[in-house]
Protein backbone atom coordinates (compact mmCIF):
# COMPACT_ATOMS: atom_id res chain seq x y z
CA UNK A 1 0.00 0.00 0.00
CA UNK A 2 1.30 3.18 -1.10
CA UNK A 3 1.78 6.17 1.63
CA UNK A 4 3.17 8.96 0.11
CA UNK A 5 3.30 9.30 -4.35
CA UNK A 6 4.66 12.45 -5.68
CA UNK A 7 4.29 13.29 -9.79
CA UNK A 8 6.32 15.91 -11.58
CA UNK A 9 6.25 18.35 -8.62
CA UNK A 10 7.63 21.65 -9.03
CA UNK A 11 7.76 24.51 -6.36
CA UNK A 12 9.04 28.05 -7.85
CA UNK A 13 9.87 31.08 -5.42
CA UNK A 14 10.28 34.67 -7.01
CA UNK A 15 12.90 36.49 -5.62
CA UNK A 16 14.12 40.10 -4.92
CA UNK A 17 16.60 42.39 -3.32
CA UNK A 18 14.69 43.55 -0.71
CA UNK A 19 12.00 41.11 0.68
CA UNK A 20 11.56 42.27 4.51
CA UNK A 21 10.35 45.86 3.76
CA UNK A 22 7.28 46.84 2.06
CA UNK A 23 7.29 50.68 0.75
CA UNK A 24 6.70 52.00 -2.31
CA UNK A 25 10.55 51.81 -3.54
CA UNK A 26 10.48 48.22 -3.09
CA UNK A 27 7.10 47.10 -4.32
CA UNK A 28 8.38 48.67 -7.77
CA UNK A 29 11.55 46.57 -7.09
CA UNK A 30 9.12 43.28 -6.77
CA UNK A 31 7.63 43.83 -10.24
CA UNK A 32 11.10 42.80 -11.47
CA UNK A 33 11.48 39.74 -9.49
CA UNK A 34 13.15 36.88 -10.64
CA UNK A 35 11.51 33.11 -10.33
CA UNK A 36 13.62 30.28 -9.34
CA UNK A 37 13.03 26.38 -9.16
CA UNK A 38 12.93 24.92 -5.62
CA UNK A 39 11.99 21.69 -6.50
CA UNK A 40 11.43 20.47 -10.56
CA UNK A 41 10.11 17.24 -11.94
CA UNK A 42 10.29 15.16 -8.58
CA UNK A 43 8.86 11.49 -8.47
CA UNK A 44 8.79 9.17 -6.10
CA UNK A 45 6.51 6.76 -4.16
CA UNK A 46 7.37 5.69 -0.22
CA UNK A 47 5.45 2.46 0.52
CA UNK A 48 3.68 2.25 4.46
CA UNK A 49 6.81 0.93 6.80
CA UNK A 50 9.69 1.92 4.02
CA UNK A 51 12.02 4.06 5.63
CA UNK A 52 13.72 7.46 3.31
CA UNK A 53 16.51 9.70 4.10
CA UNK A 54 16.69 13.09 2.51
CA UNK A 55 20.67 13.98 1.35
CA UNK A 56 21.73 16.56 -0.29
CA UNK A 57 23.95 19.30 -0.66
CA UNK A 58 22.85 22.60 0.65
CA UNK A 59 20.02 24.75 -1.75
CA UNK A 60 18.80 21.39 -3.12
CA UNK A 61 15.45 21.59 -1.69
CA UNK A 62 15.24 19.02 0.64
CA UNK A 63 13.62 21.11 3.12
CA UNK A 64 10.70 22.53 0.60
CA UNK A 65 10.17 19.20 -0.05
CA UNK A 66 9.38 18.49 3.48
CA UNK A 67 7.24 21.98 3.73
CA UNK A 68 5.52 20.40 0.21
CA UNK A 69 4.84 16.63 1.90
CA UNK A 70 3.59 18.66 5.32
CA UNK A 71 1.41 20.81 3.42
CA UNK A 72 3.39 23.95 4.31
CA UNK A 73 3.88 25.14 0.78
CA UNK A 74 1.48 24.42 -2.01
CA UNK A 75 2.88 22.58 -5.60
CA UNK A 76 3.04 25.20 -8.37
CA UNK A 77 3.05 22.12 -10.81
CA UNK A 78 2.32 17.97 -9.99
CA UNK A 79 0.87 16.08 -7.52
CA UNK A 80 1.26 14.87 -3.82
Amino acid sequence: MLMIEVDGLGSSFSSTRHLRVVTPGTARLRRHATSTWGLHGVTFSIQRGQGTALIGRSGSGKTTLVRVLAGVFSPDRGTV
